[in-house]
């Protein structure tokens, strides 16, 4: 496997450099990297809903949507992020649990009792420091993770607006309330430390190497964060007003579906949410759109396919119920 530490703070430069490698995957990755302040977006999610645009335009926080589901994450330099790309034919287990393990077991060799707990949580004594998402481009998974060593807890919980529905589910209610960090209990570290140590720990493995990126993959990289990460669209993206909108907070996540009937047809329909998801939503989006609203029918209609490959965790009959809701 190869392994380095990406020095680049520009989290668009450095989500770019995780497209390359899934786009031109020759052999599993490991890197770990760091950013300025931002708030990383769930691919499935309605980005202006889930954060204080106020509160970012003033304290320069990046808005970043994600090539992976789930929720929105607040990151900055006192913490740091990791990756896993691998083929998924040349692995054995790739669930969020196994593939959050290298970190698990090093959080308990530094005497850290870390437990891999719901959908994508690792918690250390109760409380998150650490959420995982997941991206698969056909055989290909991307797996990373932000990591709590140390937050600013008040620019996290002032950046991000987190869906109501979300924490009422979980009876919980504030974000500060449960979340934890690594500094807290290793006071003689600092991020840069911890990274370090962690990268060595991977390299005691004798199948994986240390290489940086060469001057060639930069070039790649520039050229991909100019294609999708530096344009608003992608980050932002339009949010229409529709006249319909049900929502529910399911086990696997939170799922909104917004829509707009006339003359008993969807003429557009969006599904937001911090769902994980293995085919793109747009797809089941454009399979919807313009089809005769009318539950029989959606019913029928959507009998060959399967809506948890799109929303993890939901199945046909539930997502019908919930876009029926209203009726």
């Amino acid at each position: 496997m190869r392994c380095f530490i990406n020095n680049n703070t520009d989290v668009f430069y450095n989500f770019a450099v995780e497209e390359y490698f899934v786009n031109n995957y020759k052999e599993s990755v490991f890197i770990i990297w760091k950013n300025t302040p931002n708030v990383m977006i769930g691919r499935n999610q309605n980005t202006i809903s889930e954060i204080n645009m106020e509160f970012c335009e003033k304290n320069n926080i990046k808005i970043v949507r994600r090539l992976s589901g789930g929720g929105a994450v607040f990151s900055s330099p006192e913490n740091f992020q990791y990756t896993l790309i691998v083929d998924k034919n040349e692995t054995g287990e790739h669930g969020f649990k196994d593939m959050a393990e290298p970190l698990i077991n090093f959080l308990e060799e530094l005497g850290i009792d870390a437990e891999f707990t719901g959908r994508n949580d690792i918690l250390i004594d109760g409380k998150k420091v650490s959420g995982n998402a997941q991206y698969h481009n056909k055989n290909i998974l991307l797996h990373h993770g932000t990591i709590l060593f140390d937050v600013n807890v008040d620019m996290l919980t002032k950046a991000l607006t987190p869906d109501p529905t979300k924490l009422t589910a979980k009876g919980i209610k504030s974000v500060k309330s449960r979340i934890t960090t690594i500094k807290e209990r290793l006071k003689d570290y600092d991020v840069d430390r911890f990274m370090s140590e962690f990268m060595e720990y991977q390299l005691r493995n004798q199948l994986n190497y240390l290489k940086e990126l060469t001057e060639e993959e930069k070039g790649e990289v520039l050229k991909i964060k100019k294609e999708r990460w530096d344009l608003w669209d992608w980050n932002f993206g339009k949010n229409p007003k529709f006249s319909n909108s049900v929502k529910r907070k399911f086990d696997s996540g939170l799922v909104e579906i917004n829509y707009e009937v006339k003359l008993a047809k969807i003429e557009k329909i969006k599904i937001y949410g911090d769902f994980f998801s293995n085919l793109n939503i747009n797809e089941l989006e454009d399979i919807l759109n313009n089809e005769k609203f009318e539950i029989d029918y959606i019913t029928e209609k959507l009998k060959n396919i399967n809506i948890s490959d799109y929303i993890n965790g939901v199945n046909n009959d539930e997502f019908i119920k919930l876009m029926f809701e209203q009726l």
